[in-house]
């Protein structure tokens, strides 16, 4: 099917269009900025952790297998966090746009401008 869309003539530039990656939104920009700003922070805190236990003569695999329990029990507990950030960002951008939230029904959000 390629083939013959591509033959034909402006076919190709179909083909290119339908197989090119949009850009990234700023939401999508944000959300991947903050997920690796969570993964640092797992990182650090793991070598953090690894530099404490090395401090005190503890066995190094004990040691990273804590370190590892630690980052894999609090990454869940970071989720809600990612998702407050997230719905902050969102408000703060409709506030700028002077969009008011007034009431969210079941159907629709009604909304007006702020004046």
């Amino acid at each position: 099917m390629r083939s013959s869309i591509a033959a034909t003539p402006g076919g190709g530039e179909i083909v290119d269009s339908i197989s090119r990656q949009p850009p990234p939104t700023s939401f999508e920009l944000g959300a991947r900025r903050f997920g690796m700003l969570i993964m640092r922070l797992t990182i650090l805190m793991v070598m953090f952790v690894l530099l404490v236990n090395t401090l005190f003569h503890k066995p190094w695999l004990e040691s990273f297998l804590f370190a590892v329990a630690l980052a894999v029990g609090l990454t869940p507990e970071l989720l809600p966090m990612v998702v407050s950030v997230t719905l902050s960002r969102g408000a703060l951008r409709m506030a700028a746009r002077h969009m008011i939230v007034k009431r969210l029904g079941m159907s629709c959000a009604q909304t007006r401008r702020a004046r």
